[in-house]
């Protein structure tokens, strides 16, 4: 009979092992900021892809250790979608509270883009301790290819600068939140990089 224990702890132990272990729970969602959520649909001969990039905050004083992964939906509730592998996000990290720019490539099913002017959704998850998959962030997404950018975030001690297409300045700060603005084309300047996006 002690046997009998004893093998069922080590299975037990093995299946614990083999599963994914989740250190975030769903209430860290709100510790963590998406910046730069960008995405871009990249139209091939035989194959839709999008490419996800994103930088990922963690709140002064406060901790994430789970996988966060992309999906792309239709906003018209199209039953097709399409999902990326999630990486690893550790903050703090090295001392610094938010991560480089990360880029997730997802595969698109041909289905989600049938009209030319079809807008998307781009939804950032994590899974929490129980595996279950928690909303980060949605951005919504032309499927011609616009660009959809939330929040921006320049590194410690530098500020952002956002200039309209014309170069006329339009607000700066080490965090602004880019909703507020109308779509449209600017131009971003965070420290000696420089780059145009489109809301």
């Amino acid at each position: 009979m002690k046997t009998n224990y004893t093998l069922l702890a080590m299975m037990g132990a093995l299946f614990t092992v083999a599963g994914p272990v989740y250190a975030a729970d769903a209430s860290d969602a709100a510790n963590v900021r998406i910046l730069r959520h960008t995405v871009d649909i990249n139209r091939g001969t035989s194959s839709v892809t999008a490419t996800v990039t994103a930088q990922i905050q963690v709140l002064d004083g406060k901790t994430f250790d789970a996988p966060v992964y992309p999906v792309l939906y239709s906003v018209s509730g199209d039953l097709e979608y399409g999902e990326a592998d999630g990486q690893q996000i550790t903050l703090p990290a090295a001392g610094r509270n938010i991560t480089g720019t990360l880029t997730w490539t997802v595969g698109v099913s041909p289905a989600l883009l049938r009209d030319t002017n079809q807008s998307l959704l781009c939804i950032m998850y994590f899974r929490d301790s129980i595996g279950k998959g928690v909303e980060l962030s949605s951005v919504e997404v032309n499927s011609s290819g616009t660009t959809g950018i939330t929040d921006m975030a320049a590194d410690i001690g530098t500020t952002t600068e956002i200039y309209d297409i014309a170069g006329v300045p339009v607000t700066r700060g080490e965090n602004i939140n880019l909703t507020s603005l109308p779509h449209g084309v600017y131009i971003l300047r965070s420290g000696m990089d420089v780059s145009k996006i489109v809301r």
